[in-house]
């Protein structure tokens, strides 16, 4: 049933009316390939994309995860990094200068943090050569997307990212995403942050969310902020019956331009 979903990934845009790719390649064991099932899925080209309920939750690694589609690679990607709790200083993938701990004993890192997530929904083709744009997304009741226990050590590692989407519904009556919040709130597991997100969505238009309920991020259910590109700041968004219990810093939060 993967293969199927990923096939209709090459349907054209004009054929893409009426199409349905459904992730059904869940594993209880393996959060990677639980996070590349889902993207490849999302990634499809599909009209509607849905998330169905399994034996258990869908549980993601952002460790796993694909490189964010709209970081800036020579600020985020390969010159950063954090060090992880007990260290005050890490190598970057690039083998660039060292990003230290400063001051001493603080959470500050003197680097650009990488901004990932688990699963990316990008408005642009970037690097996959396809957007998910005017798609929906239909989490049936009872789907939880957990994030993997022990992973989001980044201080913005997110469930999910959005960047300059336009027209995408994402709709979860009865579904939930979770994270870990009481690890990460623990010093001697992680970096404080008030950062990890369950959604964050940037420089978008027309997004909705119906029906879902965020829990226990390490920062908001939801966030809303400004992008480097048109529209930068996000317009036209509708969320409705949302529920954000128990997060890190704030519920839902509006950063930036107008919504």
């Amino acid at each position: 049933l993967l293969v199927a979903a990923l096939l209709i990934g090459h349907v054209p845009i004009k054929a893409r009316h009426n199409t349905v790719a459904r992730a059904s390649c869940w594993s209880a064991t393996d959060a990677a390939a639980n996070s590349a099932c889902l993207q490849q899925t999302i990634l499809s080209g599909a009209e509607k994309v849905i998330i169905p309920k399994m034996a258990g939750a869908w549980v993601v690694d952002v460790n796993t995860a694909p490189d964010s589609p709209f970081a800036d690679r020579s600020a985020f990607d390969n010159n950063t990094c954090t060090p992880p709790v007990g260290q005050e200083s890490c190598i970057p993938p690039s083998g660039g200068p060292p990003c230290v701990i400063s001051p001493p004993g603080s959470d500050s890192v003197n680097c650009s943090t990488p901004r990932r997530a688990a699963l990316y929904l990008d408005g642009t083709a970037g690097p996959w050569g396809r957007s998910v744009n005017d798609t929906t997304i239909v989490l049936e009741p009872g789907v939880e997307i957990q994030a993997l226990r022990g992973s989001f050590a980044g201080l913005e590692d997110s469930l999910i990212q959005a960047r300059n989407l336009s027209n995408i519904t994402i709709i979860g009556y009865g579904a939930s995403l979770s994270m870990w919040k009481e690890d990460y709130n623990n010093e001697s597991l992680y970096r404080y942050s008030e950062f990890r997100m369950g959604i964050s969505v940037y420089g978008s238009r027309g997004v909705r969310i119906y029906g879902l309920t965020v829990n226990n991020t390490g920062g908001d259910g939801l966030f809303f902020g400004d992008w480097g590109l048109p529209p930068y700041g996000n317009v036209d968004c509708h969320i409705k019956d949302f529920t954000a219990d128990n997060n890190n810093r704030q519920g839902f939060s509006i950063s930036g331009s107008a919504i």
